[in-house]
């Protein structure tokens, strides 16, 4: 995906997905075990389409077919999923839904077989799955418009 700096010079908003027509990744890292994947983000707009949309951050990250994520949809839901060689489940959900142009701060815990989602600080969802042992980590979208700031991972 295209991840273009949002807003004028001296006034960045973040790095943006400006398409609402793709899947977009921006992965980075080591792989390591645990991991803490944190960012503000903010939902632009979601495409409209009958498929879906989401916004989120990737945890574990082996390749195309095999990591954790945690999603924003466009359904109205948060959730953790996983999709271990092409074969995607949810492992847990729960009821959000942002209002475009709001920053929210998402955070996805893998901590051994625990994974931990977390929205404004506060936990919101949470799983237990040992599928994946290890991986790097990045953001991610689908049919999403949306802007990121301040991406962190800690290897706690």
């Amino acid at each position: 995906g295209n991840w273009p700096l949002i807003g004028p010079p001296g006034e960045r908003e973040g790095r943006g997905q400006t398409s609402t027509t793709a899947f977009a990744t921006a992965l980075t890292g080591v792989a390591t075990d645990d991991q803490s994947v944190s960012t503000r983000v903010r939902l632009d707009t979601f495409n409209p389409s009958p498929q879906g949309a989401w916004f989120g951050v990737f945890a574990r990250y082996v390749d195309s077919r095999t990591h954790y994520y945690l999603t924003v949809r466009s359904s109205g839901e948060l959730q953790i999923r996983k999709q271990v060689n092409g074969v995607i489940s949810v492992l847990a959900s729960a009821p959000f839904a942002p209002a475009p142009g709001t920053f929210h701060d998402l955070r996805l815990d893998v901590l051994g077989n625990q994974l931990h989602a977390f929205v404004n600080g506060q936990r919101v969802a949470q799983a237990l799955d040992d599928a994946i042992s290890r991986g790097i980590y990045g953001l991610g979208t689908y049919r999403t418009a949306a802007t990121f700031r301040n991406p962190n991972v800690l290897q706690p």
